[in-house]
């Protein structure tokens, strides 16, 4: 079980850190005003030759379908994709909790440290851009097969970690 204290540290500070700044925006951040402006506008070219260029292939998709998603909603595609950032960011605190506990096998003081110093990294305000979000999602992705790989002995278990690993290369 983890404990409450974890568990508020993982919540509290990714909110107050990335959540809020985001929401307090009026427009999304860096290349990220490409992807709202596409949203905005209902034209998906630009971006399309934006990430085919670049060759971030899945980020578009990733991309297209969180505009559709935020339609759904009736959310624009700026503060959907923030509460988007916050779950991931979450899920990545989790699994930095898993591997200070049973990897590196730190006391309870120190994972609060090691969470603590993580969420609140200063580098990681650049998640508040739509543009970064496949990066996060692809370095979430790469801590969950890593540790798949590295703690299943079900073979069908250990290719699915090989197959997130690959997924996250995609960067």
């Amino acid at each position: 079980m983890i404990p409450k204290k974890i568990i508020y540290s993982a919540l509290l500070f990714p909110f107050v850190l990335l959540l809020i700044p985001t929401f307090s925006l009026t427009n999304d951040l860096w290349d990220g005003i490409i992807i709202q402006f596409a949203s905005e506008t209902k034209n998906f070219n630009g971006i399309e030759i934006y990430f085919f260029e670049s060759r971030w292939f899945l980020q578009y998709y990733l991309s297209l379908s969180t505009i559709f998603i935020s339609d759904i909603f009736h959310l624009n595609y700026k503060d959907f994709n923030a509460i988007i950032v916050y779950i991931i960011f979450i899920i990545f605190i989790f699994e930095n909790y898993y591997l200070s506990k049973n990897i590196f096998r730190l006391k309870f003081k120190y994972q609060v440290w090691y969470l603590t110093l993580i969420s609140t990294f200063p580098a990681f305000n650049v998640f508040t851009s739509s543009i970064m979000t496949f990066h996060l999602l692809c370095f979430v992705l790469t801590l969950i097969g890593v540790r798949i790989v590295a703690t299943k002995i079900n073979y069908l278990k250990k290719l699915i970690g090989y197959f997130l690993i690959l997924i996250s290369l995609n960067l």
